[in-house]
């Protein structure tokens, strides 16, 4: 690969790992949306989603203690 080639390549490199190194997880988006369902007063949707996140966040990042 020559010096010109790698010049063309390194920042569209650096801009698609930025995009993954700051992009929302999964388990976030579920609680935001979780979360906005509780806020429009839809409570069962609300704690099904919950639950749903409790259930695969095998980090246990959002466990209730």
């Amino acid at each position: 690969m020559t010096f010109k080639m790698t010049l063309k390549i390194l920042p569209l490199l650096l801009l698609s790992l930025s995009g993954l190194m700051f992009s929302q997880t999964p388990f976030e988006a579920q609680f935001q949306y979780a979360d906005s369902l509780f806020k429009a007063q839809n409570y069962f949707d609300a704690i099904t989603e919950f639950k749903r996140l409790m259930f695969f966040d095998s980090t246990g990042n959002y466990k209730f203690a």
